[in-house]
């Protein structure tokens, strides 16, 4: 079997746990090598390792989708769809069973929802974001092709900004690009915004039209091979003001700050001080209202760069940094990037917001 299954058996091993049920979809196709672009909703299926099986419970329709893919030392096991459609909860039957069958005393829960299937159920940390933070050259180069897209998609969207153009009109162009230029799927619902609503973290794109002076937010993800980069970009049409100018080169200067500071052997979290003292430096940081950052690829999160992050930065890690300022009734400035962890500093996969200017 493959060297993550491995290492998730000496991780059973270390906590004297016999079998770790798995119910993240993305952390199954992380496991088992599937390197495919799904929709959570696409995969109703839960995996069980134990220290010489595994097991893979799902719905036909799942089945029918990922069978192909699945290793051959995999037992499938086709379940019930009854139980779910009257009890609307999934698999206990099917877990139970195999507790039953293989004699097994404990079993690790990432979440609760198996909790009530044995009296050996215990909750346990998930070791797979830790485990998936540092890429392969092969993981490596389904993100670099995500991010290269990102760039196409910008650079051909940035041409056709004109006055009047509407949010809605650009969003819908981003996503046919994004298509266009061989994503498989947006990572999130691609987000632009203009003027004062650039200052929510999650605008949603309405019919306002662009005008001069406007401030443009243009946030997009891409999907490939089912691994992810996301990229985003302030922008201002016409003459820039004083505080336009002024507010970007703040979020700018950050993000030079944090580059030239990220490398392998930084804690997480002074990765994320660098950023915000140099907004409270310049008198904005209760304009920061989330982490630098956080890990990215098939598997997202696991380690982030937050106040209270104790991870060691290891070259081959890949994160999205979004230093950014949102100033109520004015609006905001976010640079996001894709950026990976080499052994002098970082590399910036989508690249950075200097080469825009």
């Amino acid at each position: 079997m493959n060297e993550r299954i491995e290492k998730i058996r000496k991780y059973l091993e270390e906590i004297k746990i016999e079998c770790l049920l798995v119910d993240s979809p993305f952390d199954m196709l992380y496991l088992l090598h599937i390197n495919q672009s799904y929709n959570y909703i696409e995969l109703n299926c839960i995996l069980l390792i134990t220290h010489k099986k595994i097991f893979i419970i799902s719905t036909p329709l799942t089945l029918s989708i990922v069978k192909e893919y699945l290793p051959k030392s995999v037992e499938i096991i086709q379940a019930e769809t009854r139980a779910f459609i009257e009890k609307h909860f999934r698999y206990i039957k099917e877990v139970r069973e195999i507790i039953e069958k293989e004699k097994i005393e404990t079993i690790g829960l990432i979440s609760a929802q198996y909790i009530d299937a044995s009296d050996g159920c215990v909750r346990v940390e998930n070791p797979i974001p830790s485990l998936a933070a540092v890429k392969t050259d092969e993981e490596l180069e389904f993100i670099r092709k995500s991010a290269v897209i990102l760039r196409n998609v910008f650079k051909k969207v940035k041409a056709q900004i004109v006055e009047g153009c509407g949010e809605i009109e650009l969003r819908n162009i981003i996503d046919v690009e994004l298509y266009k230029e061989g994503s498989e799927k947006r990572a999130f619902p691609t987000k632009v915004a203009f003027g004062r609503k650039t200052a929510n973290i999650y605008p949603v794109s309405t019919m306002e039209r662009l005008k001069e002076n406007d401030t443009i937010l243009m946030d997009m993800g891409s999907v490939y091979k089912g691994y992810i980069a996301e990229m985003a970009r302030t922008l201002f049409y016409g003459e820039t003001d004083a505080q336009q100018n002024e507010i970007y080169d703040i979020v700018l200067s950050a993000y030079k700050k944090m580059k030239a500071f990220l490398k392998p052997g930084i804690i997480a979290s002074a990765a994320d001080a660098v950023v915000r003292d140099y907004f409270k430096e310049m008198g904005h940081s209760q304009f920061f209202f989330h982490p630098l950052g956080e890990s990215t690829g098939l598997v997202q999160g696991g380690i982030s760069l937050a106040p209270n992050s104790q991870e060691v930065l290891k070259s081959g890690m890949v994160f999205v940094v979004e230093p950014a300022l949102y100033l109520p009734d004015w609006g905001g400035v976010k640079i996001k990037e894709t950026i990976l962890i080499i052994d002098d500093g970082i590399e910036e996969l989508t690249g950075g917001p200097e080469q825009d200017e």
